[in-house]
């Protein structure tokens, strides 16, 4: 079963940023753009460190965060498909 034809259609639905014992945690959701339907098995990272996640049944994924870190690149994949990335800064 296809969910998307292209990562055109998949927009980050949010992302939350908490600061936990010297960690920050970004939890978000990757949803299909065209129909809003959650996308699970997403591979999520942050480009040229060792931190990822997938998305799970309802598109949901968390990554745990250095607290020194301001700036990112977070990277969506999947098998098959081209992957997107975003960059991000922390203010």
């Amino acid at each position: 079963m296809e969910i998307i034809k292209n990562w055109l259609n998949i927009t980050v639905l949010f992302l939350f940023i908490s600061n936990i014992n010297a960690q920050m945690v970004l939890t978000g959701r990757v949803i299909n753009d065209s129909n809003q339907e959650p996308l699970s098995d997403i591979n999520i990272v942050v480009v040229n460190e060792n931190i990822g996640s997938a998305t799970d049944d309802n598109g949901f994924f968390q990554l745990e965060l250095p607290s020194e870190i301001s700036s990112f690149t977070l990277e969506a994949s999947a098998v098959g498909f081209s992957s997107i990335s975003k960059d991000l800064d922390i203010v």
